[in-house]
């Protein structure tokens, strides 16, 4: 920190060198008004000035160790309100400053000046911001004593909103000033956000457009198999006259024309999730679970299996229509998959500070190490059918939908969250999702 002050200090002095050659005041006459201007008020500490009751109130966080300076500012602000309440609170370092926004929130604007006992006034410009992209920290102005145009350039490139030098006539514009500065910064704020919503959208278009590759790929390939096999057993039924041969070929073309059905179905389901309307509300995961337990209880009474629900969270604003597929598939597996005498599947939901995260459980068989890269990819789902001999399986009755993974991982994307599964076969498995809070609320 002694090092950093030294170096501002060395910085101030090389400024204050630079306008003493071109014969320019080092104060820009800032001693000579001071007085004349706050009386015998000049040696006050300006803490607060709230001007008249308004609905459009302001809130300014002025970080300034002269007392005399302070007092002055808060006096321009309250004498020139430009029809804004405004809030002027003073602190005099950055520590102070940082203090204050901790515990009071984040002010509307912050004018700091330059020279600071404990460091930089521009090294606020980063205040409140966050990691992400999203530019919503705190504009910034400069006020300095010492005005040079190589230090105004210096403060605008670091981030800070605008550059005002102590004289008498620069301050007294300075609500203005304030004023303009925040309709810029609102303008950069509604800016940056749409360009990330932008970014947002093509990201959604880019994943989109691949998966209309695979869904291409799948209906060029696997639907012609099927109707290969279709057009090869009419021609043979058309030459064979042995009746008990015609119904068994009859059969395998009822198959084969099911395996079709089931296929195209699959794929209309997966499409619907991209271009359904995603319809955000209030929802009870309790409500969700026994929803979940009235559709499959078939199934649970013949598995001998239970589901339970051990969360913190009792609701949250989300899709319910989703949410729901999403753990009825999860929920669904856990129970097919699993050999134990008493299978059960275990739901929770664990809040943190930007997203839900939810857990489903099993003690079902699990998942072998070299599939669990593809377990969520519709080239696994159809080797799985093909393997089971079709795309009529008990998973598909209980869940209306033979998308299953695949469609869980659209879903909770399409809610702006991600899923991924651990798993050791023969210890079941774990499926975990987010569904971010921003996206939610």
């Amino acid at each position: 920190m002694i090092k950093k002050y030294i170096y501002v200090i060395s910085e101030e002095i090389e400024i204050m060198r630079e306008n003493t050659d071109k014969g320019e005041p080092e104060c820009s006459g800032c001693g000579d008004w001071m007085g004349e201007w706050m009386g015998d008020g000049a040696g006050v500490a300006a803490e607060a000035v709230v001007t008249a009751a308004s609905s459009d109130r302001r809130t300014i966080l002025l970080v300034e160790d002269n007392d005399a300076h302070a007092a002055l500012i808060c006096r321009i602000f309250e004498e020139n309100s430009c029809g804004v309440a405004w809030q002027v609170n003073r602190v005099s370092c950055i520590k102070e400053a940082l203090k204050w926004i901790e515990t009071n929130g984040k002010p509307s604007l912050i004018i700091a000046d330059y020279l600071l006992p404990d460091g930089n006034g521009i090294d606020l410009v980063k205040c409140g911001s966050r990691d992400d992209g999203i530019h919503d920290g705190i504009p910034l102005i400069i006020i300095t004593a010492y005005g040079s145009e190589r230090l105004a350039v210096h403060s605008l490139k670091s981030g800070a909103m605008d550059y005002v030098a102590k004289r008498i006539e620069d301050l007294k514009t300075l609500p203005w000033t304030a004023e303009r500065v925040l309709r810029e910064w609102q303008n950069i704020v509604e800016r940056k956000k749409a360009e990330e919503e932008l970014r947002k959208k093509n990201r959604e278009l880019e994943n989109f457009n691949r998966e209309l590759e695979e869904i291409l790929h799948i209906i060029s390939h696997d639907l012609k198999s099927p109707l290969f096999s279709i057009r090869s057993l009419v021609h043979i039924i058309i030459e064979d006259s042995d009746k008990k041969e015609m119904v068994k070929y009859l059969k395998l073309i009822e198959k084969n024309t099911e395996n079709m059905w089931n296929l195209v179905d699959m794929l209309i389901k997966i499409g619907k999730v991209g271009f359904m309307k995603v319809e955000y509300e209030d929802v009870c995961l309790k409500e969700i679970i026994e929803e979940i337990k009235d559709r499959i209880k078939g199934l649970l009474i013949r598995k001998n299996a239970e589901i339970f629900l051990n969360s913190d969270v009792l609701s949250l604003k989300t899709s319910r229509l989703f949410l729901r597929e999403i753990l009825a598939n999860l929920i669904v597996n856990g129970i097919i998959y699993n050999k134990n005498a008493r299978p059960f599947v275990e739901v929770r939901c664990e809040e943190r500070a930007e997203d839900y995260l939810f857990c489903v459980r099993d003690n079902g068989v699990g998942i072998p190490p070299e599939v669990l890269p593809e377990i969520f990819e519709f080239s696994y789902l159809l080797k799985r059918k093909h393997e089971h001999g079709g795309f009529s399986s008990e998973h598909d009755v209980y869940v209306s939908s033979g998308a299953g993974l695949p469609q869980c991982r659209k879903m909770v994307r399409r809610l702006g969250g991600e899923i991924w599964v651990k798993s050791t076969p023969g210890n079941g498995s774990t499926f975990f999702f987010t569904l971010p809070k921003n996206e939610c609320r």
